[in-house]
């Protein structure tokens, strides 16, 4: 990069292991800065042929895909598509352009960080037919006590309605600091706070309820520009594996589990002339 002069252009060649790896970071920040890149992907198979028979056919490619070797292995080192992407738990995630209107509740949902690099994650969203539409993401690796005061300020500032906490790891006390904060400094009358307790096993949870959040949690278009860091390891989180932070898909999969059920039509029928039990 030092040696750069007048007008150049920078190649990168390589394998696609990981969305972090040198080729991800360097897309991450053209975009974000808004520069000029061209991304050339070549598969080895991309679902109608192979790129060169010469050296790798078909039924090579099939072979290897057969083998001992992981799928997602095979198809980061042939097909450049990142490991983690091809295992990612998340597969697509909804999105809204407009804020819905006439909404039944404004409410927040707040984890805090078990250990030093854990991060603290709260979500704020607007609860319409028993869909979530995230509208803000607290997500940082601040220790508690400077958080409280940011946390009882964006709590304020969307009215939220109702503001649940996990009281697990000291989650009681920073949610009571939380609360008197948002009472005393900013005036809050409106937020009811409700501290609760997890006891179901966390990845079981998250796992379990990975399809309710695609199907029932949405974010504001752009919100992986807004909501970064959240954004990087909600994508990121694998189904199989180890994962360095599961703190996002944590405190999301706790949104999902607090909105209403929904009721299927034939439950909503009339139920005039039958006598109930």
């Amino acid at each position: 990069m030092s040696r750069r002069e007048g007008k150049r252009k920078i190649i990168v060649v390589q394998t696609r292991w990981a969305t972090d790896d040198l080729a991800g970071r360097l897309i991450d920040d053209c975009e974000r800065r808004r520069k000029k890149f061209r991304l050339l992907t070549y598969k080895a198979w991309d679902g109608k042929k192979m790129l060169c028979d010469e050296i790798l056919n078909k039924a090579q490619y099939d072979g290897i895909l057969n083998s001992d070797t992981s799928a997602e292995i095979v198809h980061a080192n042939y097909d450049q598509d990142p490991v983690d992407i091809v295992g990612r738990l998340y597969t697509e995630l909804k999105e809204y352009t407009e804020p819905p209107e006439n909404v039944r509740s404004v409410e927040a949902y707040f984890d805090t960080a078990d250990q030093g690099e854990d991060y603290l994650c709260g979500l704020i969203y607007d609860e319409k037919d028993s869909d979530a539409f995230v509208k803000d993401v607290m997500y940082t690796q601040a220790p508690m006590e400077e958080t409280e005061d940011e946390a009882a300020r964006i709590i304020t500032l969307h009215n939220v309605n109702i503001c649940r906490i996990e009281s697990n790891n000291g989650g009681r006390g920073w949610g009571r600091n939380v609360m008197r904060i948002a009472r005393e400094k900013y005036g809050n009358t409106i937020t009811q706070f409700k501290f609760i307790t997890q006891t179901k096993n966390k990845e079981s949870r998250i796992l379990t309820n990975s399809t309710g959040v695609m199907n029932r949690v949405h974010f504001p278009q752009g919100w992986q520009t807004l909501f970064s860091d959240y954004a990087r390891d909600m994508l990121r989180h694998q189904r199989i594996g180890k994962n360095a932070h599961d703190d996002a898909p944590d405190a999301t999969t706790g949104v999902y589990e607090y909105l209403p059920r929904k009721v299927a039509k034939r439950d909503t029928q009339s139920t005039a002339g039958i006598i109930p039990w």
